[in-house]
């Protein structure tokens, strides 16, 4: 059975170059799939790796991320994608929050 779609935009990487990008957020996971030079890139996020989400708005540069995705494991996944505010505040809502784990509220200061 699939998951329903709780949220779903065009995304691309800030690091590097994908096609056809579309971000799916469901209520276990994030889906981030589209055309990459070596063929067909799927990635799928477990909320539950997900330490804390940060964002940016009003970025006039369209090719720099709006949404940050900082893992448990240390990694930082960097994506644009449409509301980045919308998507924040529902991956918030959404991901389980482990004992010890410090929100931060703030966003990123845009360059």
């Amino acid at each position: 059975m699939q998951e329903a779609v709780l949220l779903k935009s065009p995304f691309r990487y800030e690091s590097k170059p994908l096609w056809w990008g579309r971000a799916r957020l469901t209520r276990n996971h994030l889906i981030l799939q589209g055309l990459g030079w070596t063929g067909r890139h799927r990635r799928r996020i477990p909320l539950q790796a997900i330490a804390r989400v940060e964002w940016v708005a009003g970025l006039e540069d369209r090719r720099s991320a709006n949404l940050f995705l900082i893992l448990h494991e240390g990694e930082t996944v960097a994506i644009r994608v449409r509301n980045a505010g919308l998507w924040k505040f529902t991956l918030d809502a959404y991901r389980p929050h482990r004992a010890g784990d410090t929100e931060k509220q703030a966003t990123r200061p845009a360059a």
